[in-house]
């Protein structure tokens, strides 16, 4: 029994656009609604990290990017908890090694994401 599952953003598509469905085909919202959440509900019921593979792709616009990832957050796919969310994801780019930056967009969508959910949060009195 292996202890990841993987999607590789590269079988969803080779030219990831837009924020949402109406951006046109293949949008981050498509993929969050329909590759990740699936994938991540799979492998927290297994009990093992998700590895989500980023580098066989053309590229990210930053809007794919935030709707997939911060969305994630903000649709409760993700915990609001970036400690918790690293036991869950792995990012990986094995091909391309400049792609770290696009890693480093992921995780700062995400901690934005919490940022912004908890500052909603209500205050205790």
């Amino acid at each position: 029994m292996s202890n990841i599952e993987k999607i590789d953003i590269g079988e969803f598509t080779h030219a990831p656009f837009g924020r949402y469905r109406k951006d046109g085909p293949k949008s981050g919202e498509e993929f969050r609604e329909i590759w990740l959440e699936p994938a991540i509900k799979k492998a927290r019921k297994k009990g093992v990290i998700l590895e989500i593979i980023i580098d066989d792709v053309e590229g990210y616009g930053d809007s794919f990017i935030e709707s997939v990832f911060g969305g994630a957050v903000r649709d409760e796919i993700l915990p609001h908890d970036i400690e918790e969310i690293k036991r869950i994801i792995k990012i990986t780019y094995p091909n391309k090694p400049y792609f770290e930056m696009y890693k480093n967009f992921i995780w700062r969508h995400i901690l934005n994401a919490i940022k912004n959910f908890k500052s909603k949060e209500p205050k205790a009195i």
